[in-house]
C-alpha cells in the first residue's frame, strides 16, 4: 500500500511451494514500479490498451496488470510445465474522488457501508463462472 500515490494491491500466489512467494513479491514490485512512476499520467498507458470507457485511473490499473502478467509469462516460459507459478491480484488506485479497481484470478473487493456489505469486484474463479450468484467459492472450486 502507498497511501501517499493512493495505491493498494493484494496478491494471492498458487503453484510451486517453494516458488509461490517469489512470483507474489514479483508481481507486486512489478505493479508498484508500473504505478508508483506511472499513475496519472495518459503516456504511461501507451503502448499498453487505452479503452475509452475506463478512466486514466482504470487504465492505468488495468495495464499495471497486463504489464505484471508479462513479466511472469516470460519468467514461467523457462521452467519446466509443474513448477510454474502465479498468483491473484486485486489493484486499487485512488484518483480524487473516484477509486478505480481491477483484478485478475480469484481476489475480490468488497464494500462495507452503513453495515452492510456488497461485493465490487468479483473473482474470475472456475467457482464463480460454475455458481455466478454464490456470494462464497464453492469448496474445491476455487482455482482462478
Amino acid at each position: 500500500m502507498n497511501e501517499r500515490k493512493g495505491i493498494f494491491i493484494i496478491v494471492k500466489g498458487f503453484g510451486a511451494d517453494e516458488s509461490v512467494a517469489q512470483v507474489e513479491k514479483s508481481v507486486i514490485d512489478s505493479i508498484r514500479e508500473f504505478l508508483e512512476k506511472e499513475a496519472g499520467d495518459l503516456e504511461a498507458t501507451l503502448p499498453f490498451i487505452l479503452r475509452n470507457y475506463y478512466s486514466l485511473a482504470g487504465n492505468v490499473i488495468y495495464n499495471s496488470i497486463l504489464h505484471a502478467n508479462k513479466k511472469i509469462f516470460k519468467e514461467n516460459q523457462v521452467k519446466p510445465f509443474a513448477n510454474r507459478v502465479g498468483c491473484s491480484v486485486l489493484v486499487g488506485l485512488t484518483d480524487q474522488d473516484i477509486v478505480a479497481v481491477a483484478n485478475a484470478g480469484s481476489a475480490s473487493l468488497w464494500l462495507m457501508r452503513d453495515g452492510e456489505m456488497k461485493e465490487i469486484s468479483s473473482p474470475k474463479s472456475y467457482s464463480r463462472m460454475v455458481h455466478p450468484f454464490e456470494a462464497d467459492l464453492v469448496s474445491g472450486k476455487e482455482a482462478p
